[in-house]
C-alpha cells in the first residue's frame, strides 16, 4: 500500500507540475537555428500561440490539454482584418468586368510594385490550372486594371508577391461591372476551427519546459513578463 501510495503521489506532482507550468507567457530561452519560434500564452485551459518566423508571424488560440507528456492545442476561429476593401462600383455597358486595383504594404502603407494578379477558375485548386492573363502586374504606384470576361464562370482573383501571404477577392459580378479596390498585403498568417497542433513535452517545472519537435530539436521555453509578450507578439523578424 505504501508503495501503492508513493507512486500515486508521484504522479500527481508530476501532473500538477506540468499543469503549474502552464501558466503565463513563455519565449525560447535561445533562438531556434530554423528562425521559427513559438510564443505561448496559457490562462486557464485557454492558450494563445504566436509562432515567429522569418517570413511573418502565424496566430492562433483556443484550448489546450495535456495528454501524457503531448500538449495538444486545438484552436478555434481567429478574426481576421479584410486584407481587401472595396471602395467604388457602378453598373457600366460593357460584356466584361473591369477591375482597377491598388496594392499596400499592410505594415506600412507603402504601394507596392510587380504585385502578380491571376485569375482563376473557383472550382480549381491549383495555379498552374488557372488562366495568366497578360498585364496583371502592378506598376510603379502599385496600380494594376484588369478585364475579364462576364460569363457564368465563378472566378477568383489571386495576388501574389513574393514574402507576403497571398490574398483571394471572389469574382462578385452584382456589384457591378466596373470594380476599384484597395488590396493590404502583410506577412501574417492564421490558424482557425479544425487546425490542432502537439508538442511532446520534455522536461517542465514552474518557470520553464522544454518540447521536441522538428525532428527531435529540442527548445526550451522560460517564462516572461507580460510587457514582454505584448511586445513580441505582434513584433516580426
Amino acid at each position: 500500500m505504501e508503495k501503492i501510495a508513493f507512486i500515486l503521489f508521484m504522479f500527481s506532482s508530476l501532473v500538477q507540475g506540468q499543469n503549474a507550468v502552464l501558466k503565463g507567457s513563455f519565449y525560447p530561452v535561445k533562438k531556434d537555428i530554423s528562425w521559427v519560434n513559438e510564443l505561448f500564452s496559457f490562462n486557464k485551459d485557454d492558450f494563445h500561440l504566436t509562432i515567429r518566423h522569418c517570413q511573418g508571424l502565424t496566430i492562433g488560440k483556443g484550448k489546450y490539454k495535456i495528454i501524457g507528456d503531448t500538449l495538444l492545442l486545438d484552436f478555434k476561429d481567429y478574426p481576421v482584418k479584410n486584407s481587401w476593401n472595396l471602395i467604388k462600383s457602378k453598373q457600366e455597358k460593357s460584356d466584361s468586368i473591369t477591375f482597377s486595383v491598388t496594392v499596400y504594404d499592410e505594415q506600412d502603407g507603402s504601394v507596392l510594385p510587380g504585385v502578380n494578379l491571376i485569375v482563376k477558375d473557383k472550382n480549381l485548386d491549383t495555379e498552374s490550372d488557372s488562366i495568366q492573363v497578360n498585364g496583371f502586374t502592378s506598376d510603379i504606384n502599385g496600380n494594376v486594371s484588369l478585364s475579364i470576361q462576364n460569363d457564368a464562370k465563378e472566378r477568383i482573383i489571386f495576388i501574389l508577391s513574393i514574402g507576403y501571404m497571398p490574398v483571394e477577392i471572389p469574382v462578385d459580378k452584382n456589384v457591378g461591372n466596373y470594380q476599384e479596390y484597395k488590396i493590404h498585403l502583410g506577412f501574417n498568417s492564421y490558424f482557425q476551427k479544425g487546425d490542432n497542433k502537439k508538442y511532446r513535452i520534455e522536461k517542465s517545472n514552474a518557470n520553464n519546459f522544454t518540447i521536441l519537435h522538428r525532428n527531435d530539436y529540442k527548445v526550451k521555453l522560460a517564462r516572461i513578463s507580460k510587457r514582454k509578450y505584448e511586445k513580441l507578439k505582434t513584433r516580426n523578424y
